[in-house]
């Protein structure tokens, strides 16, 4: 699987990766823990420079 880290100068290239990602390799994930793992991705690459703030304590 690949890196996924927060570079707020790789949005492009990481979403790239992402979206290749899943038209190849998530293919074969069924279609819930594809779109969990989706979403955690997407929320690992966002850059929070929108002000959003994630709170360790809330879950």
């Amino acid at each position: 699987m690949l890196k996924w880290m927060r570079t707020p100068f790789k949005i492009q290239e990481q979403m790239n990766a992402l979206m290749s990602w899943n038209g190849r390799e998530a293919q074969a994930l069924h279609r819930i823990v594809r779109g969990a793992l989706l979403h955690a991705i997407f929320i690992g690459i966002h850059p929070f420079i929108d002000g959003m703030v994630v709170h360790q304590d809330c879950c």
